[in-house]
């Protein structure tokens, strides 16, 4: 995660991090022909688009001016142009762990994130934000679980 050297810093890169979280949703639905797993990783793509808008409220509570999120910062979860360029069609067990792992790299960012937080009301944002990453991990691991038994 690095070392930051202000809050608008950590704030910044939870927005990068939610821009490639969203992008990353998007590949994977486009890339899908199951249409369950599609459509929840679609809602999920919704809730990524929400995550930036509370972190980028938070920015401008703090006074700040909101720059164009549509960047992707240092990542350690995957390489966007390598991932561009793999196969048409991901099979649903491998899409499913990748966003597993995505998801458990989300929450314990937003929890670590919490506890560097100078407010209770950005580390309860911070908290609620990891919540969410891990209602969404919990969802794939469900899926995960169903295509492994034969279920999905």
């Amino acid at each position: 995660m690095g070392e930051f050297k202000s809050v608008d810093e950590i704030l910044e890169y939870a927005i990068g991090r939610e821009v490639e979280a969203r992008e990353f949703y998007e590949i994977l639905a486009s890339r899908t022909e199951n249409r369950h797993i599609r459509s929840m990783i679609e809602r999920l793509v919704v809730e990524e688009r929400q995550h930036r808008q509370v972190l980028e409220t938070e920015l401008i509570k703090r006074g700040r001016v909101v720059r164009d999120a549509e960047w992707v910062g240092e990542t350690e979860t995957y390489n966007h142009d390598e991932f561009l360029e793999a196969e048409l069609h991901v099979e649903h067990r491998v899409l499913l762990q990748m966003a597993i792992g995505r998801e458990s790299e989300s929450f314990r960012l937003y929890v670590e994130l919490a506890q560097l937080a100078e407010t209770e009301e950005l580390r309860e944002t911070f908290l609620a934000l990891a919540e969410e990453e891990a209602r969404h991990r919990a969802l794939f691991e469900l899926e995960y679980e169903s295509i492994k038994e034969g279920r999905g």
